[in-house]
């Protein structure tokens, strides 16, 4: 279910890089001569550059159902943190946004998420798209009320205690809100990861083509027992690595929980 193959650098490039990069540069594309050659310019090149029409060294890349079901699951998780974190903080320090986006919220974060996910692989599809959106729509909500509940649990008299040393406002929000939301923060990234790797689970077993669901799947059809406990057995495995992993995060950036 995971093994590797050798692909090359320029594969990797192409794929980052977005190719309008190359119509950016200054100059215009080469076109044919009298006697029908294409001398290449600098923007051609970069151009081959952009789109990964270049020799480059091969490197192993990781591939198979178990990595596909983990960088869905890391791509949905970021997305969550990165759009659902600032947003639970601002709810949680302005009044007025937390009274337009909290019913909001609190309107789709009930709904279980597989209820979601014939109407997200419709639009979407069954291919990655559709499943890491479904990813995001859970661990959103959940980084939502973690940061809003750390960054109001916040002390009045640590932020008159900043103000008065003559912190600015930017200095309070960093110095003193966000690390006082961290330890809520990360216990919702916790949270987010193991509804996540159930809800990945669950939309692979409906529609996929790749995945530990889509094997499970597989191997619930021709009755292969065997299969389907290693893939239960794997699932646990990556929910307690992602754990493990959050736990020792935890530890090394935020030692002061708990310590008043």
């Amino acid at each position: 279910m995971i093994w590797y193959e050798m692909m090359g650098v320029n594969r990797i490039v192409g794929f980052i890089l977005p190719d309008w990069i190359a119509d950016l540069m200054p100059g215009k594309y080469p076109v044919h001569s009298a006697d029908g050659t294409v001398k290449p310019n600098f923007k051609s090149k970069v151009l081959d550059v952009v789109t990964g029409e270049f020799e480059a060294f091969k490197i192993p890349v990781p591939t198979g159902h178990i990595w596909d079901s983990f960088l869905r699951v890391f791509l949905g998780l970021t997305l969550g943190i990165i759009l659902g974190v600032p947003l639970g903080l601002f709810m949680g320090l302005n009044r007025f946004a937390k009274g337009f986006f909290d019913p909001l919220v609190e309107l789709y974060r009930p709904v279980p998420p597989l209820a979601w996910a014939p109407l997200v692989i419709t639009v979407f599809g069954i291919d990655n798209l559709g499943k890491v959106f479904l990813l995001f729509m859970v661990s959103f909500s959940i980084m939502i009320i973690s940061a809003r509940a750390g960054a109001s649990g916040t002390q009045l008299s640590k932020i008159h205690a900043a103000h008065s040393l003559g912190a600015s406002r930017w200095q309070i929000l960093r110095e003193v809100i966000f690390p006082n939301s961290l330890p809520e923060i990360l216990t919702g990234v916790r949270v987010a990861v193991g509804m996540c790797w159930g809800t990945l689970v669950a939309a692979e077993f409906l529609a996929g083509t790749s995945g530990i669901g889509f094997v499970e799947n597989v191997a619930r059809k021709y009755m292969q027992y065997e299969v389907i406990w290693i893939t239960i057995f794997v699932m646990g495995m990556l929910g307690l690595l992602f754990d493990v992993t959050i736990r020792k995060i935890i530890d090394k950036t935020i030692p002061w929980r708990g310590k008043g």
